[in-house]
This record gives structure tokens, sequence and C-alpha cells, in this order.
């Protein structure tokens, strides 16, 4: 066994030093495959190194690429590839891979240096705080290998169901827990109290989040069973978080919480005043963090409710750390004067973290039309929020999250209670991120013989007359103003080049520019799938909402774009912008019409009727 000492220094203490003693190459890389990642991830060395992020060809691949650089700012972006690579398709395979990268990055396995932590006392001169868990066969093993690379951490691997959005069984739960035990115990490491050396487990994979309970029905977080010993609940040894996601997704949550840095933060308080509300105001946090280094956006009450919210989400958020109070379920929260739902969860300009007091939001954080799913979606890659009612005294109030991350608490410590039950708050991300500034530039070159740069890309698409990959690269390069430029030239000199496949690539550049006439007038352009694409849609209702189309169409855009599991809202929110819009007695007969088809919804007609007062006395 590796008699390590107890840490002379707290966790948060390790995890700052483990950060801040790295530095960056400013270039992002992209690559086609798992394989090609492995292999310019081992060309990082213990403290120099640079973000790489898997390009599948997929839009969703290609938005979180961008968001990354937007927030990022490298200076170059290229593609590279390894033809050599061995191909990771199976389980050992992956474990090989990985392997091998981690002894690339840092060389152990010596005499000089028996494991990696001696590797990383060795350079570093910290005690590394936890270790990386990965699950055979889950696509997360992107982020394992980034984790475990980045902070010099070991990967022990198990065994574990996947399916993010769904419940372990009590039996299961405590499986998992034995299982991280034994694997613990087998590479010799000493884990059994906070302080001992494992204090943090990044557990990557989508394994379900919540965990059954002997109460039929119950649940608790997996992330909070995680890191208690498998036959005694109520004592920690460890802080656990999770990274789920494909492999391109999971490979851009671990580059976000190895690469950037935390200059804004956007809090939204929508509590009302009086206890215990107050307790949770998020002001108390504004002020903690308030200093120079951090510019801080609050909105609270009295100015709280839904035309607030609307407001500041007209256009994409730009925080990188983010802090909001609700009440509601997991399809929707409720503000002071109203009710909003996924759909107006606002778009992300660059990732972002989230500590969100809300009940039931995680439950199922895969699907999108749940609260934490759409952010998800949206591009935030670490996020605190509940599986199930967990009463508002579950959640570490904001002023203690401010203060623990202002401090160099980690994630996942920070966003705990102290000695504390399993309970229903799940925490999501890199465990050990830390508030703070990105890590110091270096100008050393690229250790990646035959990388191309994403600019020729563009260049090429240009000469080419390629105008959808030329706004694609652009996109990529985090041009979006020459983007929408270009798309607007196009349609004024080139209008027969408009295609539906351009307009759909142009819909991103367009948003997040205002372009708003512009993006609504290419909507009805697109082909069908484009054009009920559920991204798509949103980006859509939040554009008629920043500008209503100036010529009164807004019924006919909207109204077949009316998405699932909101349509009352929708609906409703439809008619009261027609109404404003000048479209006054065909919003009636649209509200007139859906009536009929909820005459069972008590709540539904509530709402409907509400609106119908609101256009019926406008004149």
């Amino acid at each position: 066994m590796i008699r390590r000492p107890p840490r002379s220094t707290p966790l948060y203490s390790s995890a700052a030093s483990d950060v801040y003693k790295r530095q960056t190459i400013p270039i992002v890389v992209l690559v086609p495959d798992g394989a090609s990642y492995a292999r310019a991830i081992a060309a990082w060395t213990p403290l120099v190194r640079f973000p790489v992020l898997i390009e599948d060809g997929s839009a969703s691949a290609r938005e979180d690429i961008a968001r990354f650089i937007r927030g990022f700012q490298p200076q170059q972006i290229v593609r590279w590839s390894a033809a050599d690579a061995p191909v990771a398709d199976t389980p050992a395979a992956i474990e090989n891979l990985t392997s091998d990268t981690l002894r690339a990055v840092w060389p152990h396995g010596t005499p000089e240096a028996p494991t990696i932590f001696d590797a990383v006392r060795a350079v570093a001169d910290v005690e590394t705080p936890g270790v990386v868990i990965g699950v055979r066969g889950d696509p997360a093993w992107t982020a394992a290998l980034a984790l475990a690379a980045g902070r010099g951490l070991p990967i022990v691997w198990i065994d574990a169901r996947q399916n993010i959005d769904d419940a372990l069984s009590k039996p299961e739960s405590d499986a998992m827990c034995a299982a991280v035990e034994q694997a613990l115990t087998d590479r010799g490491l000493m884990w059994a109290t906070l302080g001992d050396g494992v204090d943090s487990l990044a557990l990557c994979a989508s394994t379900p989040v919540r965990t059954s309970t002997a109460t039929n029905g119950e649940w608790i977080a997996t992330t909070d069973r995680l890191g208690r010993f498998s036959d005694s609940e109520r004592n920690r040894w460890a802080w656990a978080s999770q990274v789920h996601g494909s492999e391109p997704q999971a490979a851009y949550r671990a580059m976000c919480a190895l690469f950037l840095g935390y200059p804004t933060a956007w809090f939204f308080d929508g509590y009302p005043d009086g206890q215990p509300w107050s307790s949770y105001a998020l002001r108390f946090a504004a002020q903690v963090l308030d200093s120079p280094d951090i510019q801080i956006t609050l909105t609270e009450r009295p100015n709280n409710g839904l035309q607030a919210w609307r407001l500041i989400t007209l256009k994409p958020l730009t925080a990188s750390l983010l802090m909001v109070n609700t009440k509601g379920m997991r399809q929707f929260f409720e503000l002071t004067d109203g009710t909003l739902w996924c759909g107006d969860i606002p778009a992300l300009h660059n990732p972002a973290i989230l500590y969100f007091i809300h009940s039931w939001s995680a439950f199922q954080p895969g699907d999108r039309d749940t609260v934490a799913g759409r952010w998800f979606e949206r591009g935030v890659y670490a996020y605190c929020g509940s599986v199930q009612e967990p009463y508002l005294s579950a959640f570490v109030p904001p002023i203690a999250i401010a203060s623990r991350l202002k401090v160099g608490a980690p994630w996942a410590v920070a966003c705990r209670s102290d000695e504390s039950a399993p309970w229903r708050v799940a925490m999501f991300g890199d465990p050990l991120i830390v508030l703070g500034p990105a890590q110091a530039r270096t100008d050393e070159a690229l250790p990646l013989e035959g990388a191309t740069a994403v600019e020729d890309a563009m260049r090429t698409a240009v000469r080419a007359g390629d105008m959808v990959q030329a706004v694609n690269q652009l996109v990529l390069l985090g041009r979006d103003a020459d983007a929408a430029r270009l798309v607007s030239r196009l349609r004024a000199e080139a209008p027969a080049r408009m295609t539906p496949d351009l307009a759909a690539a142009a819909l991103g550049p367009l948003f997040r520019t205002a372009s708003h006439r512009e993006f609504q007038t290419l909507y009805p352009t697109l082909d069908t799938d484009a054009a009920r694409d559920p991204a798509n849609v949103d980006l859509l209702w939040l554009s008629c909402r920043a500008s209503l189309p100036h010529d009164g169409a807004i019924m006919g855009l909207l109204r077949p774009h009316i998405r699932s599991g909101q349509q009352t809202a929708d609906t409703t929110d439809l008619a009261l912008l027609g109404t404003a819009s000048g479209q006054r007695e065909q919003a009636i007969s649209m509200l007139t019409e859906y009536r009929r088809t909820k005459t069972d919804s008590v709540s539904d007609l509530r709402i409907i009727d509400r609106a119908m007062e609101i256009i019926r006395g406008v004149r």
C-alpha cells in the first residue's frame, strides 16, 4: 500500500496550487476522433499543455467548440490527427490508451517515480488531491483522460450501469461504492479518511444520477452517495462530482474545467422577500465576490420577475459563473410574478458553471426538456442542482458558496453541506474546479507536427465558393460578426447562393450578433429537419422576443414551432407577442381554438383565460 502522509494543507490549497503552476499554449487543437485526442494529450508536459477538443462533424460539437473558443480566446485554432494512433473502440483498448497517455504526460512506473503521485510531487511540489473514476465502455472516458492528465491524477476503472436519466437501486449504488473502494485499495491508495490522499472523486460516466433509498419512491444524488462507505452512508471520505456525455461533450466539459478562468458572474435572485428566502439572497454572495477581478451582474427584488429575466436573456449571457434562485419542478421555474420554462433558459456566449437552487432540476439531466438538461445543452459544463424535492436547507447558502470559492475551495467541496447525510443535491463537472483567473500563457511552440490552421480552411472554402463551410469555419474561429456580414452580403448580391444549408449555418452567428431581422427572414428557408431542430427553434423564439418581425408575421413564423413540454406557455406567449405586433384578432382566434383542446386541465385554462383578458384589454 502507498503510505502517503496526511495532507499538510487543505484540499483547496492543493487544488489551487495544482492549477496555478501550469502554463497554457494558447492554441486550440481540434481532432476528429478519440484516438487522436489521446495522442494529442500525450504531447502535454507536466507544466505546459493546450486545449484539445473533438470535432466529429455534428452541429452540437461545433457549437461547443465555438463556445469554448469564445471563452478561451486562443491565438490560433488548428486541426490535427494521428493516423498511426491505435483505435479506441473497446474498453480494454481505451484503458491501455489512457494508461499510455498518462505515462507520457507524467513519467512514472520507474524506481524514481513509482506512481503518478510521485511524478507530480517531483515536478510540481504538490499533493494531488484525488482520483478519476472511469466506467468501462462509457464515452466520457475522454473527460477521465483529460482530468487525469491535466491534474496529475490516477484513473481507476469500474463497471457500472450507464443511463444518466435512470436511477440506481440501493444494492446497485452500494455495489458501485464498494467497487470504487476496492479499486482504490487494489491500487494501493489510502482513501478511508478525509485528508489521507484521495479526497475528490471525478466520476466520468453517464451512470444514473439518482440512487434509490430504502423508502419507496425516494431518491438521493449518486454523487452524494459516492465517497461514503459502501456499508455506512453517513461518513464522507471524499467529495464526488460527475462528468457525463458523449466523447465530444465530455471532452468539452473537461477542457473548460482545465483551461477557463472566471472573470464575470451573473446572479439572478428569483426569491421573494422574507424568511427563509432572505437567507439565500444572492446579494450577499455578490458582496463577497466583489473585486476588481470579477465583474458581477446582480438582479434581485423588486426587479426579479419575468420581464427582468426576459430582458436580460434577449442576448447570450457572457458570464462564466452563474447563480440562480427559483422555485419549480423539472420542466419549469417560477419567479415572483410568473412561470418560465426550459425554452426560456438563455443562450450562452461562452461556457459557464451554474449553482441552481431549485427543486427537481437535475432529475433527468440527459433530457433537454428538463431544466438541467437544457442548461447543459446551452453550454454549462459544471452544475449543482437537485434530483428530487430537496427542501431549501439542502442547499448551501450562496454567501457560503461565494466565501468558499473565494478562498480557493474546489467546486465539489464548496457546494456541499458539511457533516450531512447523503441527500438530493447532485454535483456535475470536474470536482476540482477552482474560481480564479485562467492559467498563464506561454509562447512555446505547439508540439504537434502536421497541424493545419482553421483560418486556412476558411480561406480555402471562400475561394472555392463553399459558403456553408466558410461560415462554419468563421464560427469556429470566433468570428460571428464576419460570418453575419458574409451572409448579409450574399443575400444582397447573390441570393441564389442562399441555400437551406447556408441558412442553417448562419443562424448562430446571426443570433449572437443581434441580426434578428436577418435571422427571422432566413428561418422559413430552412429545410424541414433544420427548421424543427429543437436548438434552432429555441433560438427562433429568443430572436422573436428580442425583435418582433417588422412585417407583423410573427404568428405565421412561430405558430408551427410551438415546443413540446410547454405548449400552453408558448401558445399564450405567442398570442401576446402577436397582439404586440398588431395581430390581435389572430391571437384571440388562436387562443380560442387552443382552449377547446385543454378542457381537462384547470391550470392550463387559467393561463389561457388570463392571456385572453390581457389581449382583450388591449386597444
